[in-house]
Parts: C-alpha cells; structure tokens; sequence
C-alpha cells in the first residue's frame, strides 16, 4: 500500500524509496514466516494434545480392565474358600462317619 507521503518521498528520492520499499516487503516476508512458524508450532501442539487424549483414555481403559479382573479376582478367591471350607465339611463329615462305623464293630 503506498500513501500519498510515499509517492513524494519517491518523487524526492527514487533511491531511498526503493530501499524502504525493500525493507517493508522484507517485513512481510519475515512477518509470514513468523506466521508459517507459528502454525506448525500450533500444529505440534495440537499433534501432542492428541496424543495426550488418546493415552489418558487408553489409561482410563487399562485401570477399568484391571478393576474388572481385580473383582473377578476376588470372586474366584472367595468361591476358592467357599470350596475349600465345602471339602473340610465333607472331610469332617466322613471322618464321623467312619469313626461311627468303626465304634458299631
């Protein structure tokens, strides 16, 4: 964009209008670089972000399926009891049995 300032300070000096106009342009440039940079830094950012999200939700999965196998742990722990507690009734049991046979004899 050129003003009307810059029309006569090029009318008065050609040489130092081309050298601020290079300068200005320069400013672009390096302005839009800046912006390019910024972008894939946001881009990256966004990129971890992701990554993040998806290993606090494969975490929340793990911790839901070690729960479910700590339960299902616990159950078969107490059934194991339930079990054992069952064969030293049935062993107590029989052992009366025999001990009621061998007094009859």
């Amino acid at each position: 964009i050129t003003t009307k300032s810059d029309e006569i300070s090029a009318a008065k000096n050609p040489m130092q209008h081309k050298l601020d106009s290079a300068e200005k342009l320069k400013k672009v440039a390096d302005w839009d670089s800046v912006n390019e940079d910024q972008i894939q830094w946001n881009a990256q950012l966004l990129n971890l972000r992701n990554a993040l999200v998806d290993a606090i939700t494969n975490r929340d999965k793990l911790l839901g399926e070690i729960c479910e196998l700590l339960e299902e742990k616990d159950t078969m722990q107490k059934d194991l009891s339930d079990m054992k507690k069952s064969k030293q009734q049935e062993t107590k049991t029989l052992q009366n049995r025999v001990a009621e046979i061998t007094a009859e004899n």
